[in-house]
């Protein structure tokens, strides 16, 4: 009698409760699940969509260089193309449409491209889309990652040894967002 309660004992304390049981898998995302829980970049930095140019120069304080990892990327806001190329950066009334982070790569352009878009990754995780293609005598490399609110593209164009590299960011397109 000892031996067998100290049997049922130890199958009541090894023995998870409920073992027995038969569980649901778990139910899988649907579409719609599947965007409302995509995080969501609405702008960069301090700026957020919707804002004019004067209060996007004061949200990051006036500054017009940024250093990201080993780089110093200037910054350039823009009201967008649909304004005339004579106002594009001087309007502070219209509202931004674009910050661009850029530079030139005199040396080890692939390394730097390579290192900011791990950084970009630790960020925003994986890219939307990821390629490399010939453009005449150039190398062009992309990433972008596309938000519910932001479309975001890492850009580097080489040419021998060195190369320009772009960051963009800007409001997403809800039409394009919504076909993805």
């Amino acid at each position: 009698m000892r031996i067998v309660a100290g049997c049922i004992a130890v199958l009541v304390a090894v023995v998870p409760v409920g073992f027995w049981q038969t569980k649901k898998p778990p139910s899988k995302p649907t579409q719609d699940s599947a965007k409302q829980s995509k995080p969501d970049f609405d702008g960069w930095n301090k700026i957020k969509w919707g804002m004019t140019l004067g209060d996007a120069k004061k949200a990051i304080g006036g500054i017009d260089k940024i250093k990201i990892g080993k780089l110093d990327l200037g910054i350039t806001l823009s009201a967008g193309a649909e304004v005339p190329q004579s106002d594009r950066y001087n309007d502070m009334d219209k509202s931004i449409a674009e910050v661009e982070l850029s530079c030139v790569v005199p040396d080890y352009p692939l390394q730097n491209y390579e290192d900011l878009k791990l950084l970009l990754i630790e960020k925003y995780g994986t890219p939307t889309s990821d390629d490399s293609k010939p453009d005449g005598s150039v190398t062009v490399h992309r990433a972008s990652w596309v938000f519910p609110s932001t479309v975001i593209v890492l850009n580097m164009r080489v040419l021998r040894s060195s190369g320009f590299l772009e960051l963009t960011y800007q409001p997403a397109n809800k039409k394009a967002v919504d076909a993805l």
